[in-house]
Parts: structure tokens; C-alpha cells; sequence
């Protein structure tokens, strides 16, 4: 994996001997020059000057503790001393004194917090590695501040430099380590819907993990979502990635279609039942494909149009087999209810396909005769007395014609009522007999719409029989009688 390269320093150990020249002083001061000389490698001259420096130290700090100097004095003291004993070394020597002193102590209060990081979030060596070389780093820096100087102030403002130039640091890749489980879990899963290319995954793993990287702003989630949508366009991984936000916006949008085709009056209950799979599945690789996709694209615009034609071919072909998008001719109605029918199979695919030849018909007539009105009522005619049964047939056109016979009832009374000749009859009765006859009457003219000869016959037939208040009304429109405009005032108008 690609990471930021943290150098580990090496530390290397001094066997010096002691110059003869110090041999002299007291052995507390000889100690002290070579707990320096051991890690750095100085010259006679320098272990001398830092010899008689230790000797003039401990000789001034014992007077101010026999006097009875207090703490504070003793410090002070010692802190001023501090930058004599800083001029006998050059920056080096010291840096690297500190350093190899330090070294061990912070090799392992690194190797215990990177050790501990791993065990904890099953990152692996490459993470545990850096995040044990920044801790190195940071306890050796903190523990040199601490024998640079004994000065309180000196060691807080250094602590403070210190853990502000790497904590920062050292977050982020903890941060990106805690993700371990994460991607792993995020792999595994992609790798069961379809094994990943070994290019894919590593690419997916190390832009995740510099993602993390890069801010803790963004949630894990968020961090994969980006980079996989960089990495794979195969929708199937989408699928089952996303598969409970897919599930639930598919359903809501069907639900929604289907509420609208139900409101609107284009489908029954029955037909609801048989279109819902059909416009869930359109639904849910639609989501899929919005997923897959976030932004604006090409290629996102070309998969929804592929899903729209394929999916809305089978949608209008369900709605026609429902009785929807063929206006309002028999065929459809027939459709609409085929239940009411009990329509076998082989009739709703024969009504299918006359919808069909129904719609190129008005299509191509339309066309030819733009301002033209087309008559299909003979066409109509001749292909259900060959679909359905004569019972079939009849309950079609009942169903076809209630409403018309019903308005024209309801019409012919109300005109009863203004003419003044309705006073004679019961309201009920009247316009039960009225739709009666006008179903009656429109039965024969549709059903026998492809023969003039028999159409007239029945028609006739059916007025022969027209009920007396309407024959009453007939009358009252030939001879004129009055009608009444406002009855609560009585008034005529002739």
C-alpha cells in the first residue's frame, strides 16, 4: 500500500574510554562525563571542560544547601547553570546524547502503542509500522525536551510544540487504522456478489484508507461510497450494497404509481395486483442504477433509457390487458373487466391483439383524415361476436352503456319535472324503466352495428316498447307544452 514514509532514525552507540585527564576529579563528576562520553564521541578537551563544569556545579549547589537556599533558589540556579553546560558541546553532540539516551525507552512505549493499535483494529503492517515510527518520534521528542531542561516552564512550552506537530498526525492514521474492519467487511461483500480483480481492490483499500486519511469529516460510509463509485461501475455490486435503500425508494415509487394509475381510473384492483411486480422491478433498477451512479452522466442517461423502453414496453403491455390506453372501445372495456366477464385466457389474448389492429386503425385513419371523425363501431362489432359469447357480448355492452343510459334517465325525468309531467309518476319507477329502455336501445345499436338491416330491426323494436312517461315527454316536446323554469314561482315560459 501507498503511505506516508515516516523515517525511523537509528541509533548508534559510543565505546569510548574516558580521558586521563579526568582521573582527577571526584567520581560522582567522572560518572557524569561518561554517561555523556558513553553515547557520543567527544575529544580530551571536551570531557575535561565538562568535568570541571560538574565540579564548579556541585560545588555552588552544596554552599546554597548548607546556607539553606531555598528550592526555588536551588532551581534557579541549576537553570542558569544550564547554558554554560550547553556552550561546552556543539548542537549535535547534544542532539544526539539525547537521542541515544532516549532511544530505548522510546522504542518501546512506540512498539506498545502501535502493537496495541493493531490488536485493536486488525490493521495491518504497513499501518502498524508508520504509527509505531510517529510514536517513536514523539516520545523520543517529549523525553529530550524533558533533559534539554529542568526549567518547568521550558518543559511545558515544549510539550506543547511537540504534541501539537504530531498528535494531528498520528489521529489521522489512528483514525484511518479504526476503518480496517470497516473495508474489510465492505470487500468481503463485494467479493461475494462477484469475485473483485486483484487492480480493483487494491484500489478501492488504498483510496479508502488516504480518504480517511485525508479528514475525519466524513464518515466511513461516506468515504466508501466515494471511492467504490471511482472504482466499479458494475451494477450488481450496487445492488446488494445499497440493497435496503433500493428496497425501500423502489417501493415507495411504485406505491406512487400505482396509487396514481388507481386514482386516475386506468386500472382495477385486479389489474393493480398483476402491474405492481412489474413496475417494482422497473423501479428498483432504476435505484439501482441512481446508486450506481450519483451524478449526471453518459452513461447513466443511456441505462435509464435502456430500463425505460424495456420495462415501460411491458408496463403498456399489462395496461392494455387491463383495458388502459385503448380509449374507450369495447375491447378495452372488456379488458377492464374481464373478470366480470370470466374471459378466458384465449380471449384476453385475442382482445390484446384486436387492441392492437384497433390502434393502428385510428392511428392511420387520424393521419389520412386529420379533421376526420373515425367510426369503429362496425369494427367493433364483428370482432367481439367473434371473441366473446352472446352473454359475454351482452353484459359487455350493459357495462358499456350504463352510464349513457343513466344520464339520459336522469336528463329526461328532470325535463319531466319542468314541463309539469312528472306529477303523475313516482321518480324511482320512472327512471329505473328509462334506463331500462335506453340500455336496451343502445344494446341493439352497437350490437348489431355491422349489419344496418338488423340494426334498424332491433332499434325499432326496442321503441316499440318505450314507457309511457317517456312517450308522455315526446309529446309535451311535439306539441310544445310549457316548461317551467322556476317552479317555486311558478312561472311558464312558452
Amino acid at each position: 500500500m501507498l503511505f506516508l514514509r515516516v523515517a525511523f532514525l537509528p541509533v548508534t552507540m559510543y565505546a569510548q574510554q574516558i580521558s586521563p585527564g579526568i582521573n582527577q576529579y571526584p567520581s560522582s563528576v567522572i560518572t557524569r562525563v561518561y554517561e555523556i562520553a558513553s553515547k557520543v564521541n567527544l575529544s580530551d578537551d571536551k570531557q575535561n571542560a565538562l568535568a570541571a563544569f560538574y565540579q564548579q556545579e556541585d560545588s555552588v549547589l552544596a554552599a546554597l544547601i548548607v546556607n539553606g537556599a531555598t528550592a526555588s533558589q536551588i532551581a534557579d540556579t541549576k537553570n542558569a547553570l544550564q547554558a554554560s553546560l550547553k556552550s561546552i558541546l556543539s548542537t549535535d553532540d547534544w542532539n544526539n546524547y539525547y537521542k541515544t539516551k532516549t532511544s530505548s525507552r522510546a522504542t518501546i512505549e512506540a512498539q506498545v502503542t502501535a502493537n496495541f493499535i493493531q490488536q485493536k483494529y486488525n490493521c495491518d503492517t504497513a499501518v502498524t509500522s508508520i504509527l509505531n515510527n510517529l510514536y517513536y518520534q514523539r516520545q523520543l521528542s517529549i523525553n529530550n525536551s524533558f533533559l534539554q531542561s529542568s526549567d518547568p516552564t521550558y518543559q511545558a512550552q515544549s510539550l506543547y510544540t511537540i504534541i501539537a506537530g504530531s498528535d494531528s498526525l498520528i489521529d489521522k492514521y489512528t483514525y484511518a487504522a479504526s476503518s480496517t474492519s470497516y473495508i474489510n467487511n465492505k470487500i468481503a461483500k463485494l467479493n461475494a456478489v462477484k469475485p473483485l480483480s486483484p487492480e480493483a481492490q487494491k484500489k478501492i483499500q488504498i483510496g479508502f484508507f488516504n480518504l480517511c486519511l485525508k479528514s475525519r469529516d466524513k464518515s466511513f460510509a461516506d468515504n466508501f461510497n466515494n471511492i467504490v463509485r471511482r472504482v466499479i461501475t458494475d451494477t450488481a455490486y450496487y445492488a446488494v450494497l445499497y440493497q435496503d435503500k433500493i428496497k425501500s425508494q423502489a417501493t415507495n415509487k411504485t406505491v406512487h404509481v400505482l396509487k396514481d394509475l388507481v386514482g386516475k381510473g386506468k386500472i382495477t384492483k385486479e389489474g393493480k395486483k398483476r402491474l405492481s411486480p412489474v413496475i417494482l422491478e422497473k423501479q428498483q433498477r432504476l435505484a439501482t442504477i441512481n446508486a450506481s451512479f450519483p451524478m449526471v452522466s453518459k452513461t447513466k442517461d443511456s441505462l435509464i433509457q435502456i430500463t425505460n423502453t424495456y420495462y415501460d414496453s411491458i408496463i403498456n403491455q399489462s395496461l392494455v390487458r387491463n383495458g388502459v390506453s385503448v380509449g374507450r372501445s369495447q375491447f378495452s372495456i372488456a379488458l377492464k373487466y374481464q373478470k366480470e366477464l370470466s374471459l378466458s385466457s384465449d380471449q384476453v389474448d385475442s382482445l390484446v391483439a384486436m387492441a392492437a389492429s384497433f390502434k393502428r386503425m385510428k392511428d392511420d385513419y387520424i393521419k389520412a383524415h386529420p379533421t376526420g371523425k373515425f367510426d369503429s363501431k362496425a369494427f367493433e362489432c364483428t370482432s367481439m361476436s367473434r371473441i366473446l359469447t352472446d352473454d359475454q357480448y351482452n353484459q359487455l355492452l350493459a357495462l358499456k352503456n350504463w352510464g349513457q343510459a343513466k344520464n339520459d334517465a336522469d336528463a329526461e325525468w328532470n325535463e319531466m319535472q319542468q314541463r309539469g309531467i312528472a306529477t303523475n309518476y313516482n321518480q324511482d319507477s320512472v327512471v329505473t324503466q328509462l334506463i331500462i329502455y335506453h340500455m336496451g336501445k343502445l344494446g341493439a345499436y352497437y350490437r348489431y352495428a355491422n349489419d344496418g338491416v338488423k340494426q334498424q330491426a332491433n332499434v325499432k323494436a326496442m321503441q316499440a316498447r318505450m314507457p309511457a312517461p317517456l312517450r308522455a315527454l315526446y309529446a309535451a316536446r311535439k306539441y310544445n307544452n310549457p316548461v317551467n323554469t322556476d317552479p317555486s314561482k311558478g312561472q311558464l315560459q312558452w
